[in-house]
């Protein structure tokens, strides 16, 4: 039996994924320049703000009955614990962790140099969510081959 394919669905998981890949690239040109150029700080201030939403979903958690309205914020938090690969003990360490990964970028817009390991752990992420976003978009078309 076929099913139509989620488009909405779709588009937002492809969506994702190019985003994750257009930050990638913006983190590349970054380590060959050592500078972010004008073109790439917009990327970066998406990402920041991303990262942002990430942090204050988590306090959805903590609302006995959220708002449906704050629930893209839910997924968008889901999402992103799926896309860290170390174990982490708790909320509080997960949310340490995007907040470090913010900083991150936060240093690279004000031209402050992130050490390695701050470069990897926002590679890391990063490359893990675009692959978890694009797993997501190859799922829907598999399910509507169906």
């Amino acid at each position: 039996m076929n099913r139509e394919l989620d488009f909405t669905e779709y588009g937002r998981s492809l969506t994702q994924s190019i985003f994750a890949d257009n930050i990638l690239l913006v983190l590349v040109r970054y380590q060959r320049r050592g500078r972010v150029s004008r073109e790439d700080k917009q990327v970066l201030l998406e990402a920041r703000e991303f990262l942002s939403r990430i942090v204050e979903a988590e306090r959805i958690f903590d609302i006995p009955s959220p708002p449906q309205s704050s629930m893209a914020n839910a997924r968008l938090f889901d999402e992103a614990v799926n896309s860290i690969s170390i174990p982490l003990a708790s909320k509080t360490d997960f949310v340490d962790y995007i907040q470090k990964i913010e900083s991150t970028v936060k240093k690279m817009l004000s031209g402050s140099k992130p050490s390695q390991e701050e470069i990897s752990s926002f590679e890391e992420f990063f490359t893990n969510y675009g692959a978890l976003q694009h797993q997501r978009s190859n799922i829907e078309l598999e399910i509507a081959a169906v």
